[in-house]
C-alpha cells in the first residue's frame, strides 16, 4: 500500500492460499481479515487463479528462457536462450501490468452497460463509486510495523543479514545480549528496509546532505542531526536489493515534532529540486531511543 491509496478494512471476497508471516503481520496491524484457503483447492480462490492464467498465458509465455508447465509446452534448446536477471524481469512485469490495466475483460459488465466489456481501471472506478472509500494516510509509526521482520542475534560486529554486517554505536548495550523473548530464541527483532536508488556523485551527496541539515536545524523542531554514506563493500554490485547511498539520523523531542518536519517550510522545495537532478526514495523509520 502506497501512500494516498485507499485502505480497506476488508479485502475482496474470497481465499489466501500463499500467506506469509510478512502478509500475516500487515492484516492484524491494519485490521483486514484474512480467510485461508484449503489446501489443493484452487476453485477457493478462482480470482487468484484466473491471475496466475492471464500471466502465464499473455506474459511468461512469451518471454525466453521459458520452461512451460510441463515438458509438452517446452520449447527447444531454452537453456541456451538469453535470460533476464530479477530486476529486468520486474521492469518487464510492471509494463506488462500497465498495459493489462487497460485490456477488457469479459467477466468486467457493469449493469447499466451489460454488452460493453470493461477494462479493471473503469470497474474499479464504477465500484469505487457504489462502494465508497476512505483514503488514510499510515503514519511513521504504520509503516514501521509494516516492514518484514527477522529475529538476528547482537554480535560484537552487530548484525548479520543476508550476508553483511550492519553496526551502529546504538547497538552497544545490546552486543553479546539475550532478548526477553524466548520463543524466539532470545533473538533481536529487526525490521529491514530496501530502498531502489541511484548512485550520486560524493560532491552532490554532500551538497544534499549540507541543505537537508540547514533545513532541518534550522526549523527548530530538531534537536541533532547526523549523516553518514554508505560504505562499499565487496559484493555490493551483485545485491539482490539497492543499498542507500546515506543514512540520516534525525532526533526529536516528542511525537508533535516528529510530525511537524513532515510539514516544515522549504522542505517540499528541496525535495522536488534534488527529485529532478537525481531522483532517489527516502524510508522513514520512527521509533523511541535504542539506548
Amino acid at each position: 500500500m502506497t501512500s494516498g491509496s485507499a485502505a480497506h478494512r476488508a479485502a475482496h471476497p474470497g481465499m489466501f492460499s500463499m500467506v506469509s508471516r510478512a502478509f500475516t503481520a500487515a492484516c492484524e496491524t491494519l485490521g483486514i481479515s484474512a480467510q485461508v484457503a484449503p489446501p489443493f483447492t484452487p476453485t477457493a480462490e478462482g480470482i487468484v487463479e484466473r491471475d496466475f492464467g492471464s500471466i502465464n498465458s499473455l506474459f511468461c509465455q512469451h518471454l525466453p528462457g521459458h520452461t512451460g508447465s510441463d515438458v509438452a509446452r517446452r520449447g527447444r534448446d531454452i537453456e541456451r536462450e538469453t535470460c533476464y536477471t530479477v530486476a529486468q524481469l520486474q521492469d518487464l512485469l510492471d509494463e506488462w501490468l500497465a498495459h493489462w490495466h487497460h485490456r477488457p475483460h469479459e467477466g468486467l459488465r457493469h449493469p447499466v452497460l451489460p454488452r460493453a466489456a470493461l477494462t479493471p481501471n473503469p470497474m474499479w472506478a464504477a465500484l469505487a463509486a457504489v462502494a465508497g472509500y476512505v483514503t488514510v494516510a499510515l503514519t511513521g509509526s504504520d509503516y514501521l510495523e509494516l516492514l518484514p521482520v527477522r529475529w538476528q542475534a547482537i554480535t560484537e560486529r552487530g548484525i548479520l543479514l543476508h550476508h553483511r554486517t550492519y553496526d551502529h554505536d546504538l547497538l552497544g548495550p545490546c552486543r553479546g545480549q539475550d532478548s526477553d523473548v524466548a520463543a524466539r530464541g532470545r533473538k533481536w527483532e529487526v525490521r529491514t528496509i530496501v530502498a531502489f536508488d541511484n548512485p550520486i556523485p560524493t560532491s552532490e551527496l554532500d551538497q544534499y546532505l549540507k541543505e537537508f541539515e540547514e533545513l532541518v536545524m534550522g526549523s527548530g523542531l530538531v534537536e541533532s542531526f547526523a549523516a553518514r554514506h554508505h560504505i562499499r563493500a565487496q559484493g555490493d554490485d551483485h545485491a539482490p536489493v539497492a543499498i542507500a547511498s546515506a543514512i540520516l539520523q534525525l532526533r526529536l523531542a516528542d511525537l508533535d515534532a516528529l510530525n511537524a518536519t513532515f510539514t516544515m517550510p522549504g522542505a517540499v522545495d528541496l525535495i522536488k529540486r534534488w527529485q529532478g537532478r537525481y531522483p532517489y526514495k527516502a524510508i522513514w523509520v520512527n521509533h523511541d531511543p535504542l539506548a
